[in-house]
C-alpha cells in the first residue's frame, strides 16, 4: 500500500474519510474553500489530497485570507493547486451625500434619503456594549440581545464600523432597529465590497471614516444614499489586500506558493440557510471565492482533455497565466502574491508544453522537504533516480530557498500540442544571478517529452533576500512561462566552530 511509506499516525481519520469518499464517488475535481496548514506537508488534509491527486482528482484549495502579511500562504502540498485572491473589472459603485460632501464607495443600493444620520455609537440601548454598538451587532451576534435602540434608529441612516461580524449582518441589525440605510466604514485599509444588504448601503474607505463620524455627531445631520451603478472599467486584476501570500513557510522556500490567482471580490455565491441572514445568494469575497473558479475551470479542462493528469491541468493554468497590476512580474513580492499569474482558461486549453508529476515525484519531494517518510522509501527512490532535492520537483515554477553560490535544477516538459515544435528558452529578471538554461532549445513531436536544466549562479544579488524572474519557452505560437524565486544565502548547515588539531 502506498500510504504505508508515510507514518500512519499523521493521518486524521475524519479528513481522510471525507476525501476518500469523494474519490470513491468518482469525482474529477475537489474544491476546498477552507484555509489550512502553513508549515506541514504531512498535515492530514494535505495527505488526504495527495491520495486524491494520486487517484486522478484535481484539487483546488484556498490560499487563505491573512494578507497582506508575507509568509501566510496555506496548503503547501505540491499535488494540489493553491489559489490566491484577485479582483475583477466589474464593481458596484455608489455614493453617499453628507451635507454638501459626496463620498464615493462600493454599493448596490437603491436611493434613500435625505434622512437623519446617526452614528451607531449614539444609537444604543441602555447598557449596550460600546464595541458591539460600533460594529452594529445583531441580536444573534450578541447572545440574543439587540444593541441598537429602535427609538433612536427608526427612519435614520446609521453609520457602522466594519469588523468581527459579517458586513450584511450589520445592515440586518440596522433594518431590525427600523433604520432605512447604512454607511459602512473601514477602520483600516481594506477592500470595499458591494454586498446585497438589507437596507441601502454604501461601503466607504478608512480615509473617510473620521470625517463621516464627525459629521454624524453634528446636530441635525442628514445623509442621502444615491442609486448605485455597475461599472466595468475598474483596473484589474490586482491582488486583494487580505489574500495570503508567500514565501511558503514549509519546505525552506524550495516550493512556490500560491500557484495561481483568480477572481475573489464580490462574487455571486449560493448559501445554505440559515446562514447569511437567510439570503440564498450574496456577493462574497475571499480566497474561498477564488478557489472555486479554478476548480470549475479544471472541470472544463478535464472534459476537454480527459487524458490529462491533475498536474498537467495545474501546469496549464500556471504557464498561461497573466500578471496582476501590482508591479513587475520579476519582483519576488509580486510573484508571492500571484504565483504564476491570473488564470486564463482559453489559453490554458492549449498551453503547448506541460510539466507533469506523480506519486513517486511527490514522495521524493517529501523526502527532501520534511521528515516523516519511511527512510527505506527515500533510499529506494534515490536509487531509482528520483531527485530528493525539493527544488527539482517537476512543477511549473522554480524556487530555491537557500542558494549557496550556484545550484542546478531539473525539469521535464511534454508537448501536448498537435504539431512538432521547437521551443526556445528565455529568462527575465533574476538581477544579480546568472541564469543558464541547458539546452537552450527543445524540439518536440506531439506527445514527446524532454528534460532541461537551469543553473543559477549568484553574482551580486543580495544575501538573504529573494530575487524573482520568469522562464519562458516559446515556439512562436505558445509562451510557456514559469515564475522563479531564489534566495541567496552565505552558508547553510555549517558548524558553529571549525578547527583542526596539529601534531609536532
Amino acid at each position: 500500500m502506498r500510504n504505508q511509506v508515510i507514518r500512519s499516525d499523521l493521518f486524521a481519520k475524519q479528513a481522510r474519510h471525507a476525501i476518500d469518499q469523494a474519490v470513491a464517488d468518482g469525482v474529477d475535481v475537489i474544491n476546498y474553500s477552507i484555509s489550512g496548514t502553513l508549515t506541514n506537508f504531512l498535515d492530514p488534509v494535505e495527505l488526504a489530497f495527495l491520495s486524491a491527486a494520486d487517484a486522478g482528482v484535481f484539487v483546488a484549495a484556498s490560499a487563505g485570507n491573512n494578507g497582506p502579511t508575507t509568509g501566510t500562504v496555506a496548503h503547501p502540498g505540491p499535488w494540489l493547486t493553491t489559489v490566491s485572491a484577485g479582483t475583477h473589472n466589474r464593481s458596484g459603485a455608489g455614493s453617499a451625500v453628507l451635507g454638501t460632501v459626496t463620498y464615493q464607495g462600493a454599493s448596490l443600493a437603491t436611493p434613500v434619503g435625505p434622512a437623519p444620520l446617526i452614528d451607531s455609537t449614539a444609537a444604543g440601548l441602555t447598557g449596550a456594549d460600546p464595541t458591539a454598538l460600533s460594529l452594529c451587532f445583531t441580536a444573534g451576534n450578541n447572545g440574543g440581545k439587540p444593541v441598537l435602540d429602535p427609538a433612536k434608529v427608526t427612519g435614520k441612516i446609521v453609520v457602522c464600523d466594519r469588523g468581527v461580524n459579517g458586513r450584511v449582518e450589520k445592515s440586518e441589525a440596522v433594518r431590525d432597529a427600523g433604520g432605512v440605510g447604512m454607511i459602512l466604514l473601514n477602520t483600516s485599509p481594506n477592500s470595499l465590497n458591494a454586498d446585497f444588504h438589507f437596507v441601502p448601503t454604501v461601503h466607504l474607505a478608512d480615509t473617510d471614516r473620521t470625517n463621516v463620524k464627525n459629521f454624524a455627531a453634528t446636530a441635525g445631520a442628514t445623509a442621502r444614499i444615491n442609486q448605485a451603478t455597475i461599472v466595468f472599467n475598474v483596473p484589474a486584476p490586482l491582488t486583494a489586500a487580505f489574500s495570503s501570500r508567500g514565501p511558503l513557510a514549509a519546505g525552506g522556500g524550495d516550493l512556490l506558493k500560491p500557484d495561481v490567482i483568480a477572481p475573489r471580490q464580490d462574487i455571486v455565491a449560493a448559501f445554505a440557510p440559515p446562514v447569511n441572514a437567510g439570503l440564498l445568494f450574496n456577493l462574497i469575497s475571499g480566497t474561498s471565492m477564488s478557489s472555486p473558479h479554478v476548480a470549475g475551470l479544471a472541470a472544463l479542462l478535464k472534459n476537454l482533455h480527459p487524458d490529462w493528469t491533475p498536474m498537467m491541468i495545474k501546469s496549464a493554468f500556471m504557464t498561461t497565466g497573466t500578471d496582476v497590476l501590482d508591479g513587475p512580474n520579476t519582483n519576488s513580492a509580486v510573484i508571492f502574491r500571484q504565483g504564476a499569474g491570473h488564470v486564463k482558461p482559453n489559453a490554458a486549453a492549449d498551453p503547448g508544453l506541460v510539466y507533469n508529476s506523480g506519486f513517486n515525484d511527490w514522495l521524493a519531494f517529501l523526502c527532501g522537504a520534511t521528515t516523516g517518510v519511511v527512510p527505506s522509501a527515500c533510499n529506494a527512490l534515490s536509487a531509482a533516480g528520483f531527485s530528493l532535492d525539493p527544488s527539482d520537483l517537476n512543477g511549473a515554477s522554480i524556487s530555491i530557498g537557500a542558494l549557496v553560490g550556484a545550484q542546478t535544477v531539473k525539469r521535464r516538459v511534454t508537448n501536448v500540442g498537435t504539431n512538432t515544435s521547437t521551443y526556445t528558452a528565455a529568462v527575465t529578471g533574476m538581477t544579480g544571478i546568472t541564469t543558464t538554461v541547458t539546452p537552450p532549445s527543445l524540439t518536440l513531436a506531439p506527445g514527446a517529452s524532454a528534460s532541461f536544466k537551469v543553473t543559477f549562479t549568484r553574482t551580486t544579488a543580495a544575501i538573504a533576500a529573494y530575487t524573482g524572474g520568469q522562464l519562458r519557452w516559446s515556439d512562436g505560437n505558445h509562451t510557456v512561462r514559469s515564475p522563479i524565486t531564489v534566495r541567496p544565502v552565505a552558508l547553510v548547515n555549517c558548524p558553529a566552530r571549525v578547527g583542526r588539531s596539529a601534531t609536532t
